[in-house]
């Protein structure tokens, strides 16, 4: 399929480009052969929802006013054991639906139950990892070697917790893990004031330092949060390329404490953006977890933007969105343009891997959206009696 006349964002400039694609894209040039013309129509590379736990659609928004732990001690984990499989399916399918109504493509998702979740997400034909959060300090920690052998079993990459619920030992075990079979590591640390202390008790050391002494740092780990991360853990993130994955929504909510996104662009880390829980955040937009994050950090709309997304290049799966520019209207420059991206949705149309997904703003998928959200709503009211 050829896009003639489509406007793209290149180092900061707005031009004109024609793309040729099928799954993956093979040009993007001026004057191919005449296929679609896309006058007036802005490409958006698919972006990435870096941290999320998809399942938790279910019951979005029930944390908002709560601390971390205060939610999950008095109904995150009982939601756990009510919730069915069918549940989790029905609610992550709508979350996909909606992440790609917000152009987002690729998800990372975290989940205690990954069965459904991946089920869900290829339903829609997103790109994805996926993760089991594997614990073995609390309650739903259950069988360790048997997770492990699930994340084998699913073909997920290695999901580690918290510095609460993944012990130093259990961390250790992961990397062993991960080098063993090859597979990246995706786990939460820094998140919270109360975990990097407790971290400390058990080790010494904070869990950044601790992280590089064991060599995790050397490893293909992605690590969300970092909202208490030092200008010690920075230098150590910088030195090892590791990537951090940043929540602003669900970190403000969360936390007091503003995250040294700042002083990560600075030293050059490769930051992703993450939407994180559903409970938290019950917004599927990474463009808005952009704008958050430069009003809440002060980083630049530029660097924050660079957040959403992978450039678009040839070689790259044909996964984006055309965005109306007349209703984006009016800005003067590149910058004015993306901050009218982050807070007015104007997509029109959405291809994942080279197919059409939205339409003219319509979903064309063979499922009914409304019966979905009525199914999640009913499953939510009773997971929350």
């Amino acid at each position: 399929m050829i896009l003639n006349n489509v406007t793209m964002i290149v180092n900061g400039e707005l031009v004109k480009r024609d793309i040729y694609f099928e799954k993956e894209i093979y040009y993007i040039k001026k004057e191919l052969s005449r296929g679609v013309d896309c006058t007036g129509l802005l490409l958006i590379p698919g972006l990435r929802n870096a941290h999320v736990h998809l399942g938790s659609r279910l019951v979005a928004g029930s944390a908002l006013g709560m601390t971390k732990y205060e939610y999950l001690d008095s109904i995150g984990f009982g939601i756990h054991k009510k919730r069915t499989k069918e549940d989790i399916y029905k609610a992550s399918l709508l979350a996909c639906i909606e992440s790609i109504r917000n152009g987002v493509t690729h998800i990372d998702t975290m989940d205690v139950d990954p069965e459904p979740v991946i089920k869900a997400i290829k339903k829609t034909g997103m790109s994805y990892t996926a993760s089991l959060a594997i614990k073995d300090n609390h309650t739903e920690a259950g069988d360790v070697d048997a997770q492990f052998n699930k994340t084998l079993k699913l073909g997920l990459i290695v999901g580690l917790a918290n510095e609460f619920e993944s012990t130093p030992e259990l961390i250790k075990k992961g990397l062993f893990f991960a080098k063993e079979h090859d597979l990246p590591i995706h786990m939460h640390a820094c998140e919270t004031k109360e975990e990097v202390i407790h971290f400390r008790k058990l080790t010494g050391k904070r869990t950044i330092e601790y992280l590089s002494e064991i060599g995790m740092l050397d490893h293909d780990v992605r690590i969300a949060h970092c909202t208490y991360a030092n200008s010690m853990d920075i230098m150590q993130l910088a030195n090892h390329d590791v990537t951090v994955l940043h929540c602003p929504t669900s970190n403000k909510a969360i936390s007091d404490n503003t995250p040294p996104i700042k002083d990560m662009v600075r030293n050059k880390i490769r930051i992703q953006l993450g939407t994180d829980s559903f409970a938290w955040n019950p917004n599927a937009s990474i463009l808005k977890e952009a704008w958050m994050s430069h009003e809440h950090t002060g980083i630049s709309i530029e660097d924050a933007y660079k957040m959403t997304h992978d450039e678009l290049n040839e070689g790259n799966e044909a996964s984006f969105s055309l965005w109306s520019l007349d209703e984006l209207k009016p800005y003067s420059n590149t910058s004015e343009l993306i901050a009218k991206i982050m807070n007015t949705n104007t997509i029109k149309k959405v291809y994942i891997k080279g197919k059409k997904i939205i339409d003219n703003g319509k979903l064309i998928m063979k499922l009914s959206e409304e019966k979905l959200i009525k199914d999640v709503e009913k499953a939510k009211k009773r997971v929350l009696k």
